[in-house]
């Protein structure tokens, strides 16, 4: 989804008269990222309580893409960016070889002028846990990013 907006659509309404085409009309409940010139979602899922999740990248002043997470409760005014993923962990792998040279396909993480440990590259899936915990799977490397619960809130 290159659209920088969330919709929603009612799947069980029966529009009369319509037997041979059928219209799904849906609503935008407001973008994703307020302002995002250029956005790519590939990663977008409901929980267990029913808040629907994306993993989003964005394009960013420093010429790259930046992650983001954001999510959506029903009944909420608009979609809630939740602002850049930060790795709080970032020696978890190894990122070069003994000598120095970087590992392939090793490239995706970064850390921005501001300190944040993050992902440039598309977010390839996202879900959450029935205890709040937020999974976001990173391509390179090829990494499960966990956001526990308690920086949710």
């Amino acid at each position: 989804m290159s659209t920088n907006q969330l919709y929603a659509y009612d799947l069980t309404s029966s529009e009369p008269g319509a037997s041979t085409t059928r219209v799904l009309r849906g609503r935008s409940l407001g973008p994703l990222v307020p302002d995002a010139k250029s956005i790519d979602c590939r990663a977008m899922c409901v929980g267990p309580t029913g808040d629907v999740w994306a993993a989003v990248t964005i394009a960013s002043p420093l010429g790259i893409s930046l992650a983001h997470l954001v999510s959506y409760h029903p009944g909420d005014e608009k979609p809630r960016d939740r602002g850049p993923i930060s790795i709080r962990n970032p020696n978890y792998t190894d990122f070069t070889d003994q000598a120095g040279k970087p590992l392939p396909a090793h490239g995706g993480i970064f850390k921005t002028p501001g300190g944040i440990t993050t992902t440039r590259h598309v977010l390839l899936g996202v879900c959450q846990s029935h205890d709040g915990s937020v999974y976001i799977l990173a391509l390179q490397p090829y990494t499960v990013l966990k956001i526990g619960s308690e920086a949710l809130k």
